[in-house]
């Protein structure tokens, strides 16, 4: 079924996905990786204009994050609880930034204003900002531009 945004003109729903789209907002959208493509939620954590910076959640960790101390402090829990729009308790990997063109992204936002799905909690916030100023998989740079984005 159709949401009552989609119904509204392109640079409407265009306008509206630009002011939403902001640090700690989540969404779901299609994601291109090397084996295939598939929807996923993404955390926005800054705008590095030509680029959105996303993390990526997870349903699981994975056994090599698990074995991995230094990776697994990087690991956000995300409760179901919190979050509505998730079918369960999830994972937020503050290791590794994915890029996405901001084009590409506001594209598919525009075309279906759904794919917004809410903002994740302060106290999600905290942990994520915790795990950046942790990490050790992110740039001195990734990391300030981060936790100035989350901060704001």
């Amino acid at each position: 079924m159709a949401r009552l945004g989609d119904h509204f003109p392109a640079e409407k729903r265009r306008v509206f996905a630009e002011t939403k789209l902001v640090p700690g907002c989540i969404l779901r959208i299609e994601v291109k990786f090397p084996e295939t493509t598939k929807p996923k939620f993404l955390v926005l954590v800054a705008d590095d204009d030509p680029d959105y910076c996303l993390f990526i959640v997870n349903s699981t960790i994975h056994p090599f994050i698990a074995a991995r101390p230094h990776l697994l402090k990087c690991q956000v829990k995300i409760d179901v609880s919190g979050h509505a729009y998730l079918k369960r308790d999830s994972y937020l990997a503050c290791d590794k930034l994915l890029r996405l063109r901001r084009d590409d992204v506001l594209r598919e936002v525009t075309a279906n204003v759904g794919a917004i799905e809410g903002q994740i909690s302060d106290a999600v916030k905290d942990q994520v900002i915790a795990a950046v100023k942790f990490a050790t998989t992110l740039s001195q740079a990734e990391k300030a531009k981060i936790l100035r984005s989350l901060s704001a």
